[in-house]
């Protein structure tokens, strides 16, 4: 398929979460998709988080280089369980509900 002959793409997903309300992405080109879409990481809710791990299906990602959603109440206890298996000193949730104050690097980036 030509680049030049592809048209708009645009994406609208609902979560049905409280803290991932709606999100919506869109190009006009094939050619945005590098600028606009490439670098967007993978996410996971952390209820999804825990069955991956206590499965062992988390095969290469971490936190640096996928998001985790906080979507229930967490105890120190947890974090700091955690933060033990992601080898780090320490994990936090922060106030946009992402585990350790990962920045995302769109609004929407879980589009």
């Amino acid at each position: 398929i030509n680049a030049e002959y592809m048209g708009r793409f645009t994406c609208m997903i609902d979560y049905n979460s409280p803290v991932l309300g709606s999100q919506h992405a869109g190009i006009s080109s094939i050619a945005e998709f590098k600028k606009d879409i490439a670098s967007c990481r993978t996410f996971c809710f952390l209820h999804e988080l825990e069955y991956q791990l206590q499965n062992n299906l988390i095969k290469g990602g971490d936190l640096n280089n996928a998001i985790v959603i906080v979507d229930k109440e967490v105890t120190k206890d947890e974090l700091d369980h955690l933060a033990k298996i992601f080898k780090r000193t320490a994990i936090e949730v922060a106030p946009q509900g992402i585990l350790n104050n990962m920045e995302l690097r769109y609004q929407n980036e879980p589009a």
